[in-house]
């Protein structure tokens, strides 16, 4: 349990690596101000040393700690807001026209809202029996089924607190549930062995296949 533990990311960023980027000085560091303090830090900052919260994504399911909130959907929603984000920061203002862009700001806008700590409770307001908001089938299923895990309310909220950003967004339904899958048939002869992102083993030859 300890060696699972210690693989564990710790550091989950409340505010995208790739958005703090944007800030940065040609020394790839950024000054940082304190609100609280009302002071601005008397050294430079990496983009991966600040806006983090040490485990604030870790979830608990059957007394194990996993971190599949920060490592598989806040990493792919990153990479994929990411590349967005860099063709607006290098595209002039007028032209940023496209659909797509524009519902790229709208979702990362969106979910930076509620990643922030200060709107974490705010999920009280989208309970899983009130979802007429949202006229996406794959969110109502998605809020109902968190809300039937056997998991504690507090990592039931970080979970949903993944999913409110998309209620009724035509950039997630389009880019994100709409594109299907890709899949290809590769026949070797003699394999040795079997490479795939979703491998599929079968014990006898299916008779599609014969």
């Amino acid at each position: 349990k300890r060696k699972i533990m210690n693989n564990l990311s710790h550091r989950h960023h409340f505010i995208p690596e790739f958005f703090i980027k944007g800030f940065i000085s040609p020394s790839k560091m950024l000054w940082v101000y304190d609100k609280t303090t009302d002071r601005i830090s008397t050294k430079p900052r990496s983009p991966k040393s600040i806006f983090f919260e040490p485990n604030r994504n870790t979830i608990s399911v059957a007394g194990q700690e996993i971190d599949i909130i920060e490592t598989t959907i806040f990493k792919y929603l990153d990479n994929l807001l990411g590349k967005r984000f860099k063709i607006i920061q290098e595209s002039p203002i007028e032209e940023i026209h496209d659909n797509e862009l524009i519902g790229c700001i709208e979702v990362m806008a969106a979910t930076m809202y509620y990643r922030t700590p200060s709107t974490e409770n705010l999920i009280d307001k989208f309970p899983p029996e009130n979802l007429e908001k949202t006229t996406s089938a794959f969110i109502k299923d998605t809020i109902t089924g968190i809300s039937k895990l056997q998991i504690s309310e507090n990592d039931k909220i970080k979970l949903i607190n993944c999913v409110v950003p998309f209620i009724n967004s035509p950039f997630f339904e389009e880019t994100i549930i709409s594109k299907p899958g890709y899949f290809k048939i590769i026949e070797i002869k003699n394999p040795h062995f079997i490479l795939s992102d979703n491998p599929i083993l079968y014990e006898t030859l299916p008779k599609d296949f014969e």
